[in-house]
């Protein structure tokens, strides 16, 4: 499959980008729905939450592969859920609001890239969103655009690397020999090389695919936030009294005694 796909190396870290950021748009949007579904959300700005799922999942995605990029062994993942995943979400106020933290662990929680994500979204869902909502947006934008293109580079170095190792041993006199066939030497050669050119899109089918990944991506954003304003419009509709200090009771009349419509009835009556 490596020697005969037309894919470069930082089309497949790019597809990896873009896969895991619709996977998370599409949780957030679920859980948002869900929330205005039971009234906890408060502000018209949670419109805007669908963007910065997307950025922030293409955040976390460019993170997890960059590390990806750095280990040697899938072993070394359990450093990474352990020693980072877990603690960003003890210090990045997803459970325990930044107020009820030492002050050491606030200057931790405010350098994590989660704290920003769950501060803006809280900020649009609840309400009080400012400058400093968009100082948050800002934040994860930075990070993503530094860390972006390191992942794709860093790979490609390493592939470049072990496919040379791979091609090559060393006879007793020091001189290099390949131990595969020519032919196979010549496509994997060709692949590898391939593989090592800058990132572009070589084929329209490819194209296509991606555009249409990315209308659907934002049909989908489209399609959620006119269901939250539909939503939105539907829990600011007026009763007709006021509901602050209503107070409702439901009763069951046991059946066997008021079985009859008339009986129960005459009971509320």
């Amino acid at each position: 499959a490596v020697v005969t796909t037309p894919l470069s190396l930082a089309d497949v870290v790019v597809g990896e980008y873009l896969w895991a950021a619709t996977r998370a748009v599409i949780y957030g949007v679920v859980f948002l729905i869900v929330m205005a579904a039971v009234g906890l959300v408060h502000s018209p700005w949670a419109l805007l939450a669908p963007p910065v799922f997307l950025v922030g999942a293409l955040t976390f995605a460019v993170l997890g592969m960059a590390y990806t990029a750095l280990v040697s062994n899938i072993e070394q993942f359990n450093i990474l859920f352990t020693g980072i995943i877990t603690p960003m979400f003890l210090f990045g106020g997803v459970f325990f609001p930044f107020s009820g933290l030492p002050e050491w662990a606030q200057v931790v929680g405010w350098c994590l890239p989660l704290s920003h994500l769950v501060a803006a979204t809280r900020d649009l869902t609840l309400g009080g969103a400012d400058l400093m909502t968009l100082a948050h947006v800002g934040f994860l934008v930075a990070v993503l655009v530094a860390v972006f293109p390191f992942p794709a580079a860093r790979m490609r170095r390493k592939w470049v690397r072990s496919t040379r190792e791979s091609l090559r041993t060393v006879r007793s006199d020091g001189r290099p020999s390949s131990t595969m066939p020519r032919s196979a030497v010549r496509r994997t050669r060709a692949a590898a090389a391939r593989l090592a050119r800058p990132s572009g899109i070589a084929s329209t089918g490819r194209s296509a695919l991606v555009v249409a990944e990315v209308s659907l991506s934002v049909a989908l954003l489209i399609t959620s936030g006119l269901l939250i304003r539909a939503l939105w419009r539907l829990h600011a509709i007026d009763p007709g009294f006021q509901q602050a200090g209503v107070l409702t009771l439901r009763t069951a009349l046991p059946t066997p005694k008021y079985e009859k419509v008339v009986q129960r009835e005459a009971f509320y009556e």
